[in-house]
């Protein structure tokens, strides 16, 4: 007889976690709960590495429960790991890793951006800002590979659209930036832009 295919029910924030944490060290501290479905540990696009926090996701409510009471401030590889519902409540965990993406129509653009935002500060946290490579380009030799994406993260879930914006706008014409909202309308800390340069002679970049 065939049986149907369950679904996760729950879903948990895996976070603090060491650098080197991979799936299956993640999977091994919890699979002491039967209805364990997955793990994810979430990594930078362009990089690969760990971004040090990850998603937990059971079968039985009751198993993630008992997830978060037993596991949270137990120690992954040596080091203490927070453990709670999944969500994008800014409020309740300030410390989450936002992701925006930018797409320049110029390369010298997407050169100037990182040039002048990497290592700025917006909504009290430092920002890192690189060049996005998508899989298809990573193959390429560099003088053939245009990056006009980049990536950035440790964004604060705060930031608003707006402010997204005014930073960004100084780069050229802003099509679209859209950032992912909850259920709640309350931001999920990441979004996607799209944006039009027109560059201009003699601008000044100042932050």
């Amino acid at each position: 007889m065939a049986v149907a295919p369950t679904v996760p029910a729950a879903s948990l924030y895996v976070g603090d976690l060491q650098q080197d944490v991979t799936d299956g060290m993640l999977f091994d501290a919890f699979s002491e709960f039967k209805s364990l479905a997955s793990v994810r540990i979430c990594r930078d696009s362009a990089t690969g590495r760990s971004l040090c926090y990850g998603y937990v996701n059971f079968i039985s409510r009751q198993d993630a429960i008992r997830a978060i009471q037993v596991k949270n401030h137990s120690k992954v590889n040596g080091k203490a790991i927070r453990v709670m519902w999944s969500h994008r409540d800014s409020d309740a965990r300030r410390s989450g890793i936002g992701n925006v993406f930018v797409k320049f129509e110029s390369e010298d653009s997407a050169n100037a951006a990182i040039e002048k935002l990497n290592g700025s500060t917006l909504g009290g946290k430092q920002m890192y800002v690189g060049k996005f490579v998508k899989k298809s380009d990573r193959a390429l030799p560099s003088h053939e590979a245009k990056y006009t994406n980049l990536y950035m993260k440790n964004v604060d879930a705060d930031v608003s659209e707006e402010v997204l914006k005014e930073k960004f706008s100084v780069y050229g014409k802003i099509l679209s930036l859209v950032i992912s909202k909850d259920e709640n309308g309350a931001s999920r800390g990441f979004g996607l832009s799209t944006l039009r340069i027109q560059m201009m002679p003699n601008v000044q970049w100042k932050l």
